[in-house]
């Protein structure tokens, strides 16, 4: 169970780390960016790759260091959620995205799923580390 989960913290940093590197010095991130500001301006695709060499960095340490797990989490839910009106609002309008910059769709239809799914992950290791340290001390 535990490389499994060390792995996961490895491929949901490196999926971060891809989103930062595709998004920024491969191509023109203009659109993708006037889609989303608030997540996807340049400084924001810097902080999705250092959120993602967190992920890298606790890996190996994950059930030394919960609460931070636990803030990983949050941080995917708050992320998750941002996408929740984004796509209420702007899913119609996906095929459009797709034939000016597919690239910038695939970051729309990844974004909410992936972080959503990632904080589901985040928060099991949080609540799993907690009831084993809990079960160590009883």
């Amino acid at each position: 169970m535990k490389s499994w989960i060390r792995n996961l913290f490895y491929l949901i940093g490196i999926g971060n780390l891809v989103t930062m590197g595709l998004a920024t010095p491969l191509y023109d991130h203009t659109f993708l960016t006037s889609l989303a500001p608030e997540v996807f301006s340049t400084v924001g695709l810097i902080g999705i790759g250092l959120w993602g060499l967190m992920y890298i960095s606790l890996a190996d340490v994950y059930d030394k260091v919960p609460f931070a797990v636990l803030v990983i989490a949050m941080e995917k839910l708050f992320y998750g959620f941002l996408w929740v009106p984004w796509i209420l609002a702007n899913g119609l309008n996906l095929p459009f995205i797709f034939r000016c910059d597919p690239i910038a769709a695939l970051a729309f239809l990844a974004w909410g799923p992936y972080d959503l799914v990632s904080f589901v992950f985040f928060f099991f290791v949080f609540l799993s580390v907690r009831r084993t340290a809990a079960g160590q001390t009883a």
